[in-house]
C-alpha cells in the first residue's frame, strides 16, 4: 500500500470527526441556553400558579353527597292491605304509599263514639238528678213548713165546717127547684136539635145526588170529547191531503174549501165539547162544595143533639147532686170533727218531713260528686275517641315530602308492627355535601365561602356551592367508641371535621345527583368571613 494514500485517508477521517463533534456541541449549547430556560420559566410559572392556588384553596376527596333519609314505618300494627308504590318511584308530598287494613280501627272508632254518647247521657242524667233534687229538696222543706201552717188553719176550718153544712141544706133546696127547670128546658132543646138534624140530612142526600149526576155528565162529555177528537184528527188529515193535492192542481177549489170547512167544523165541535166538560167539572166542584156544606150542617146538628142530651144529663145529675147535698150537709158535722183529728195527724207528719228534709244537703253533695265523675268520664271517652281516630288515620301511610322510594321491603298481606321499617324515602330537593377536612385545613375555612364540587359519577361537571356550617366536633368524637387519648400508647393522628357544603340551586344535571356519591370538594379560602 502507498504510504501517502494512508496518510490522506487518516486526515479525512479526522476532519469528518471534527465536524461531527461540532454539530453536537452546538445542539447542546442550544438546549442549555434556550430550551432549558424556557422549560424552567414555564415550570416556575405553573409552580407559582399552583402555589397561589394551594395557598387560597383547600381540597379534600373525603367527601360524599348526603341527604335526609326518611324511614317510613307504621305507627300501628296490622296487616298491609295494599302497597301503592314501587321501587325507585318518584312520589309527591302527601301521596298515599301504604294502606293498612282499617276495619279493626273503624270498629274501635265506632265503639269510642258509643262510649262517648253513653258517658254524655250518664252525665246529663246525673246533672238532671242534681237539679231535680235541689229543686224538690227546697220544695219539700217549704211544703213541710207549709204543711204545719196548713194543718193549724185546717183545724180551725173544721170547726167552721159545721156551720157551713147547715147553710148547705137551705142552698140545696133552692138548687133543686132550678135543676128541675133545667131538665125540662134540656128536653125541649133535644126535640128542636133532632128536627134540625133530619132537615140537614135531607139536604146532604140531595147534594150528594146532584154531585153524582154532575160526575156522570162529566164522564159522558169526556167520552163524546174523545169521539170529537178522533173526528177532528181525521178531518185534519183529510184536509192536509186535499190541500196537498190542491197545491198539485189534482183537485178542485171546491174540494179544497169543503175539506177546510169540514176540519174547521170538527175543530169547533171539539172545542165546544171541551168547554162543556170544563163547565161540567165546575158544576161538580160546586155541587161537592154544597155537599160539604150540607155535611157540616149535619155535623153541627148532630153536635147540637149531643150537646142538648149532655145538658139534659147534666141537669139530671145536678138534681141528683142537690138531693145528695142535703145528705152531705148532714154528714158534714161528723166529717168536720174527723177532719180536725186528721189535720192533727197531718201536722205531726209535716214535722217528720221537715226533719227528713234537713238531710238533703248531704244527698245533694253525693249527687254532685257523681255528676263530676260522669263529666270526667266524658273527657276520658273523648280522649279515647281522639286516640281511635288518630289510630285510624295512621292506617294511611303517606309521603312526608317529595322523594324517591328506596329500600322497599313491605308486601301486601304482611303483618307489620309500629316502628318496623317498610321503605325509605329520599327527598328530591337539593342534597348537600359532607366534606371531611383535616383539622390542619380548617385554619382559613369559615361559613359563606364558595366551593367547587366534582362528582365521580359525573366526570367533567363542576357544581357550585358554599360552606353553610362546620361541625361542632371531629368525626371520632361522635363515633360509637370514641378514642381515649389518656393512655400510655398515645399516637397523635390528624383528625377530620365534617364541613357542610350546600349546592346552589338550578344547576345543570343536579337532578342526577344521588345521596352517597363520592365527591371532591375545593373551597376558596381567600374570601373574608361574612
Amino acid at each position: 500500500m502507498n504510504p501517502s494514500s494512508e496518510s490522506g485517508s487518516n486526515a479525512n477521517a479526522e476532519t469528518s470527526l471534527g465536524n461531527g463533534n461540532g454539530r453536537n456541541g452546538t445542539f447542546k449549547k442550544l438546549v442549555l441556553r434556550v430550551i432549558l430556560p424556557i422549560i424552567l420559566i414555564i415550570g416556575g410559572w405553573y409552580g407559582y400558579k399552583y402555589y397561589l392556588f394551594s395557598s387560597t384553596h383547600e381540597s379534600t376527596d373525603d367527601a360524599y353527597v348526603t341527604h335526609h333519609i326518611y324511614n317510613i314505618a307504621p305507627q300501628v300494627s296490622g296487616y298491609v292491605k295494599s302497597v301503592l308504590v314501587r321501587d325507585n318511584q318518584v312520589v309527591k308530598k302527601g301521596q298515599l304509599l301504604i294502606l293498612i287494613d282499617d276495619r279493626p280501627f273503624r270498629a274501635a272508632v265506632a265503639q269510642a263514639k258509643a262510649n262517648l254518647a253513653m258517658a254524655i247521657a250518664t252525665a246529663n242524667s246525673a246533672g238532671i238528678q242534681v237539679s231535680y233534687t235541689q229543686l224538690t229538696g227546697s220544695a219539700q222543706i217549704m211544703q213541710a213548713k207549709g204543711g204545719v201552717e196548713v194543718s193549724d188553719s185546717a183545724i180551725a176550718a173544721s170547726s167552721a165546717g159545721i156551720m157551713q153544712a147547715k147553710a148547705g141544706i137551705t142552698g140545696a133546696r133552692a138548687d133543686l127547684l132550678g135543676a128541675e127547670a133545667n131538665v125540662a128546658s134540656a128536653k125541649s132543646q133535644i126535640a128542636t136539635a133532632q128536627a134540625n138534624l133530619a132537615q140537614a140530612q135531607q139536604m146532604e142526600e140531595a147534594a150528594a145526588a146532584a154531585t153524582n149526576a154532575n160526575k156522570a155528565a162529566v164522564k159522558t162529555a169526556e167520552a163524546v170529547l174523545q169521539a170529537d177528537a178522533a173526528e177532528m184528527l181525521q178531518s185534519q188529515r183529510n184536509n192536509h191531503r186535499i190541500q196537498t193535492l190542491y197545491a198539485q192542481e189534482a183537485v178542485s177549489q171546491q174540494d179544497s174549501d169543503n175539506a177546510q170547512t169540514a176540519y174547521d167544523t170538527a175543530k169547533a165541535v171539539y172545542l165546544s165539547q171541551e168547554e162543556q166538560i170544563q163547565q161540567a167539572k165546575a158544576n161538580v166542584i160546586q155541587r161537592q162544595a154544597q155537599e160539604a156544606a150540607a155535611k157540616r150542617q149535619v155535623e153541627a146538628a148532630q153536635s147540637a143533639v149531643v150537646q142538648a142530651k149532655a145538658c139534659l144529663a147534666y141537669a139530671e145529675r145536678k138534681a141528683a147532686s142537690v138531693h145528695a147535698a142535703l145528705r152531705q150537709s148532714q154528714a158534714a158535722l161528723s166529717a168536720a170533727e174527723q177532719a180536725k183529728q186528721q189535720q192533727i195527724a197531718h201536722q205531726v207528719q209535716a214535722f217528720g218531713v221537715l226533719n227528713q228534709a234537713d238531710a238533703l244537703p248531704k244527698q245533694i253533695s253525693m249527687l254532685q260528686a257523681q255528676h263530676q265523675h260522669a263529666l270526667a268520664n266524658i273527657k276520658q271517652a273523648e280522649a279515647a275517641l281522639r286516640t281511635a281516630e288518630i289510630n285510624l288515620a295512621w292506617t294511611r301511610i303517606t309521603a312526608p315530602c317529595d322523594g324517591i322510594v328506596s329500600e322497599k321491603t313491605v308486601t301486601v298481606g304482611e303483618a307489620v308492627l309500629p316502628s318496623q321499617p317498610l321503605l325509605a324515602l329520599v327527598p328530591t330537593d337539593l342534597p348537600w355535601v359532607a366534606a371531611n377536612f383535616k383539622e390542619t385545613q380548617l385554619t382559613h375555612i369559615h361559613t359563606g365561602q364558595k366551593a367547587v364540587i366534582t362528582i365521580d359519577a359525573l366526570p367533567g361537571r363542576e357544581f357550585k356551592g358554599y360552606v353553610q356550617s362546620i361541625a361542632g366536633g371531629t368525626g371520632a368524637i361522635f363515633a360509637l367508641l370514641p378514642p381515649d387519648n389518656a393512655t400510655g400508647n398515645f399516637t397523635k393522628v390528624v383528625q377530620r371535621i365534617p364541613v357542610k357544603v350546600v349546592l346552589y340551586p338550578n344547576q345543570k344535571d343536579e337532578n342526577r345527583i344521588r345521596a352517597g356519591m363520592s365527591t371532591v370538594v375545593t373551597i376558596s379560602t381567600n374570601e373574608r368571613k361574612r
